[in-house]
């Protein structure tokens, strides 16, 4: 009788243990996973949020894709320069005015995608009317607020 009531203890505790492991691995999967279909539509939040007739969010829409394309060109032009970067700091010596072309290289193209940042929201704001710049703006100051603050958790205080 004591060999198969510790037996049974022994079953029912390692089904407990199985069947919480295996909960915790579902739920830990289930956050941790980043799938794009998952994420609202940021056109349809920033429409919401403004308070966009249907011909500004068309329009807004069209600007938000030109802009894109742009950019992920560039962003893969910097990938390009920055894998050139690594291969010149990998060699076996290094070629240090190379290397300092290579950082002037990627700090333009870092500045060029900058810039089309910048044309692109000073884009969406003019076609805004002035209520809407003003709520506009208060987005942008959270997203520049929040960027710092992700700055100097990562970084420290001072940048």
């Amino acid at each position: 009788m004591k060999t198969k009531t510790l037996k049974l203890i022994l079953l029912v505790s390692v089904v407990f243990n199985f069947t919480i492991i295996a909960a915790a691995g579902y739920f830990y999967f289930q956050g941790s996973r980043c799938r794009i279909a998952d994420r609202p539509d940021r056109s349809a939040a920033i429409a919401e949020k403004l308070g966009l007739s249907p011909e500004q969010q068309a329009s807004m829409k069209e600007a938000d894709a030109a802009f894109r394309t742009e950019a992920g060109v560039k962003r893969a032009g910097l990938s390009k320069k920055r894998e050139h970067l690594l291969s010149l700091i990998k060699a076996e010596t290094a070629d240090k005015a190379a290397i300092g072309a290579a950082l002037a290289d990627i700090n333009a193209l870092q500045g060029e995608i900058e810039a089309a940042v910048v044309e692109h929201m000073l884009a969406e704001k003019s076609m805004l009317t002035p209520e809407q710049r003003e709520k506009y703006l208060k987005l942008l100051e959270k997203r520049f607020e929040r960027g710092r603050e992700r700055m100097e958790r990562r970084f420290g205080k001072g940048l």
